[in-house]
């Protein structure tokens, strides 16, 4: 019983530290901007593929504040 309570305890903690982020200067930009567009390029994809053959693709979006 000892071993679970202390364990818990471990994982409380990290959880509430690992909450503890600060805002990035970009982040607060966007929050802070009175409008926020978002457009997306069909054209420009990244795609990855993974050793056993998936594959997966993003498009490019841009933010226009």
């Amino acid at each position: 019983m000892r071993r679970v309570t202390t364990v818990f305890f471990l994982l409380l903690c990290l959880h509430t530290f690992a909450q503890q982020k600060e805002n990035s200067s970009t982040r607060k930009f966007i929050n802070n901007a009175e409008f926020t567009q978002v457009n997306k390029n069909w054209n420009i994809t990244a795609d990855f593929k993974s050793g056993i053959g998936e594959e997966v693709s993003f498009f490019l979006l841009k933010l226009l504040i």
